[in-house]
């Protein structure tokens, strides 16, 4: 019995807590590792060679990707928006890509949530007025 309270305890969706762990430091290393790269390339010349920073953001893109992990924990993608657009400091990354709020910085299923709860709202509403009863009699 301790040793199903121990597996219980340690796993998130069926992976060691430490495994996420563990990815989520490395990408966040290659993350730094690209802004110091970014910042290289900024400060070179347009007229400088870039292959080799080419060669190096290739290297930096090929380690990021093997450390995916693909089964994820139920709302981690809300989690990582959060901890990307909101705590970590993209500013570097949006002077390229100039990340819009709902459609970049939002996930799409807070989106979908949001949309299905507005819905639901204005359904609710209009079918109270229509039944000319106060809102408190709408419950019954």
């Amino acid at each position: 019995m301790e040793n199903s309270t121990f597996k219980r305890d340690h796993l998130v969706g069926g992976l060691p807590k430490d495994k996420y762990a563990k990815a989520g430091d490395s990408l966040t290393g290659k993350f730094h590792e690209l802004r110091a790269l970014y910042q290289h390339v900024k400060a070179e010349p347009d007229t400088a060679d870039m292959s080799a920073f080419s060669a190096t953001h290739d290297r930096i893109q090929v380690e990021a990707l093997s450390f995916g992990i693909p089964k994820q924990i139920f709302l981690s993608d809300w989690y990582a928006h959060y901890k990307f657009f909101w705590q970590a400091q993209t500013g570097w990354m949006d002077e390229q890509l100039h990340f819009r709020f709902w459609r970049d910085k939002m996930p799409l299923g807070f989106i979908l949530c949001l949309v299905v709860i507005g819905v639901l709202t204005i359904a609710f509403i209009a079918i109270c007025l229509a039944s000319h009863a106060p809102f408190n009699n709408c419950w019954k």
